[in-house]
């Protein structure tokens, strides 16, 4: 899904790198331009690497990062506040709302978690493979908000989630 916020102006970028690998020297950042990326601003900044967007519309989006944190805003990203720390302890890959409150994370462990109350809780939980990283999600079938999303896990297994079992799109 596209940021609706975002053209060849304005933009995000976020990264970091992992406790892990270097003891947390380097934090996790969020970065902000408004000039085709000529200037960056720095809109957030803490010791979790950032590792994927969503937007649901112009000004609500989420950010999902290492250690299973979730962040939220609703400025079209100029500020960020954590809401939630999710199932996925190790690191959010992919994170996709189809609604302010209808969301789907993947990550570790071949799982994917599903909320429909902002992030606040995860109650649905989606095995697609066993212990492997799900890496990434791509909307699926016709334009518009997605009914269903594909995920790819590291060892070549591909699932399908569904949201219409879940959330009305």
């Amino acid at each position: 899904m596209g940021d609706p916020s975002f053209n060849e102006r304005d933009g995000l970028i976020g990264g970091g790198d992992t406790p892990w690998q270097n003891n947390g020297i380097s934090p996790g950042i969020i970065l902000r331009t408004t000039d085709g990326g000529k200037s960056w601003r720095s809109v957030h900044r803490s010791q979790t690497r950032i590792s994927d967007f969503a937007f649901v519309n112009a000004k609500i989006g989420y950010a999902g990062g290492v250690n299973g944190v979730l962040l939220k805003t609703v400025d079209s990203g100029v500020s960020w506040r954590q809401i939630a720390r999710t199932p996925l302890s190790a690191i959010i890959n992919a994170v996709e709302f189809v609604t302010e409150n209808c969301g789907v994370i993947v990550g570790a462990g071949g799982t994917a978690y599903v909320t429909k109350d902002g992030g606040k809780s995860w109650p649905i939980r989606i095995k697609v493979t066993e212990g492997s990283f799900l890496e990434d999600l791509a909307p699926s079938g016709p334009g518009g908000r997605p009914s269903e999303f594909l995920t790819v896990a590291g060892n070549g297994t591909v699932g399908r989630i569904e949201f219409s079992n879940f959330c009305a799109p």
